[in-house]
């Protein structure tokens, strides 16, 4: 195997191991996140959708191309006060409306703090990214033990 062969094997695996770190990372970030997130939220209180924002997030740098992501706005009275708060969670396909009836687990000491079980993805996004870090690491083995034996 020449050098120059070695060197882009060697750029391939660093670039690969990134992208796993990366992705394994923000996955169990994500997790521990919500995680979190439970433990803190023993509260569960009903929220009335008030409002759905729309806000328009850059799909790419050197385009003009935009996506339309949502953002429920949740109203809900706790300890007689009257609390507004916007999910933090922001998705192209809203499955909340306007006037819906949702169960939001709020943290006691600071109501604002909140997650709302109806809103899918705060699970499933840490564990795609494990997954997807999993698929890019058999990948990767599958490739450099490829491109050994063939340069052999």
């Amino acid at each position: 195997m020449d050098e120059f062969v070695k060197y882009i094997l060697y750029f391939a695996v660093v670039v690969m191991a990134v992208s796993m770190i990366t992705l394994y990372i923000y996955g169990i970030r994500k997790l521990l996140e919500m995680r979190n997130l439970k433990r803190r939220c023993i509260c569960t209180v009903e929220a009335e959708v008030i409002d759905i924002i729309e806000i328009d997030q850059k799909v790419s740098r050197n385009e003009n191309r935009y996506i339309k992501l949502h953002s429920p706005v949740y109203r809900f009275f706790y300890e007689n006060e009257k609390y507004e708060v916007i999910e933090k969670v922001k998705t192209d396909y809203c499955e909340l409306y306007k006037g819906d009836k949702v169960e939001l687990h709020i943290d006691p000491d600071d109501p604002k703090i909140f997650y709302c079980s109806q809103m899918n993805g705060r699970n499933g996004a840490g564990i795609a990214l494990i997954v997807i870090g999993a698929v890019v690491t058999i990948l990767a083995i599958d490739f450099v033990v490829s491109f050994i034996l063939s340069a052999s």
